[in-house]
């Protein structure tokens, strides 16, 4: 006889029933009987293909007898093996949620009974998942993801759906602007401001520099104006309204120190159409301006940090010096005093000849000029523009050589 082959494994995983496939016999009778295994039943004990029904996980030894008397009776034994499939329970997720951004991960748990676990994407363009549940967002859409669960005696059991949304990030560009020096070179004077502009249509903005925040909120323009000297590194997370984000930048901005210039004249005080020369600091170098200024109006602009010798006629004077960063400053003012000048007269006296006082003297007559007296005057007489007297305001003198004398 021959029973037929042996029914276990994949084949009867979440089976009860299975049917039987003996031969048939050629003369005599076939029985089907149980050589083992808790209970179990047979459709027909004399039909060769009768079903056998048993209780799941539980093996049974089932015998296939033909007799035919007198003769001995033939045997064959075939096993049959009920494999209970194992439980794969709908997916949870500890939070909650159902959907994850791109670039981000979102763990999911089986809740299966033992054995291995097999995780899938319906879509691995729009989100993947590791052998530990956690699903990665790659882009905007939804994903299916289930679990299969192996169990030891090979039967599988695959769980329902669990679908995943995975929601976009902000996109566009992150910029700045700036007009200090040499505009959108990212250079700048300090003091001088930077518009920084994230991607619009989002829902917040958090400006950093570094790990520092400087802005936050819903405005996509952050103004700054007081970033310190040196390289600052300006970055923007910005989140949409899914709360999906992503971080812009660094845009790094060189924060240059205002130059100091100072400015000289050569002449503390001067009498009125004197010449002065103004001096400023520091001496030119390549792509240094100096912009003198007289009364905030400017009168000199260029390469040049000497402004003069001009004729003074009041006012202050200042320079507005740009170094080679483009970042300008102006000096301290410079005011050169301007004395009035000396009020009085000259007169002269003499006797000699017959009218007296008439400017006309013998020789070796003497004659006396008098300029007027004023404290702290100092006096120089001249004869035809060549110092004579300088000791008082009067000055005598007599002339030896006929001539006329100025």
């Amino acid at each position: 006889s021959n029973a037929g082959p042996d029914q276990t494994g994949t084949a009867t995983c979440g089976l009860t029933t299975v049917t039987l496939n003996a031969n048939a016999p050629v003369v005599g009778t076939g029985v089907w009987s149980k050589i083992s295994g808790a209970g179990g039943t047979f459709s027909n004990v004399n039909n060769r293909n009768s079903t056998f029904t048993g209780t799941a996980g539980v093996t049974y030894v089932l015998r296939w007898t033909i007799s035919n008397a007198p003769c001995t009776a033939s045997t064959d034994d075939v096993t049959v093996t009920f494999n209970i499939n194992p439980t794969a329970a709908v997916i949870t997720q500890a939070s909650g949620f159902s959907s994850v951004c791109i670039n981000s991960t979102l763990p999911l748990t089986s809740n299966g009974s033992a054995g291995t676990v097999t995780w899938a994407s319906s879509n691995a363009t729009i989100a993947t998942v590791n052998n530990t549940g956690v699903v990665t967002g790659l882009a905007a859409g939804i994903a299916n993801i289930t679990y299969t669960v192996t169990a030891a005696n090979g039967c599988t059991a695959t769980s329902a759906n669990f679908a995943v949304t995975v929601n976009s990030i902000p996109t566009g560009t992150f910029t700045a602007a700036e007009t200090s020096g040499t505009a959108n070179d990212n250079i700048i004077c300090i003091g001088s401001t930077v518009i920084f502009t994230a991607p619009a249509g989002n829902g917040s903005y958090i400006f950093k520099s570094g790990a520092t925040v400087l802005q936050s909120g819903a405005a996509n323009v952050y103004n700054a104006s007081t970033l310190p000297l040196g390289v600052s590194n300006i970055t923007v997370d910005v989140a949409n309204a899914q709360n999906c984000g992503t971080s812009f930048g660094p845009i790094a901005i060189t924060v240059n120190p205002l130059p100091t210039p100072t400015l000289t004249a050569d002449k503390a005080a001067i009498c009125p159409g004197d010449l002065v020369t103004f001096t400023a600091a520091p001496a030119p170098a390549a792509g240094y301006i100096y912009n003198f200024k007289v009364g905030g109006s400017s009168v000199q602009t260029g390469a040049s940090n000497i402004y003069g010798p001009v004729a003074y006629a009041g006012g202050a004077v200042t320079v507005e010096f740009t170094n080679a960063n483009g970042c300008m400053a102006s000096s301290a003012p410079v005011t050169v005093t301007i004395n009035a000048l000396p009020v009085g007269s000259l007169t002269s006296t003499e006797s000699s000849g017959g009218v007296v006082n008439d400017n006309k003297v013998c020789i070796g007559d003497n004659i006396t000029f008098t300029a007027t007296e004023v404290a702290g005057y100092t006096y120089d007489f001249k004869i035809n523009g060549v110092s004579t007297y300088t000791a008082t305001n009067i000055f005598t003198t007599a002339f030896a050589v006929a001539g006329t004398y100025v």
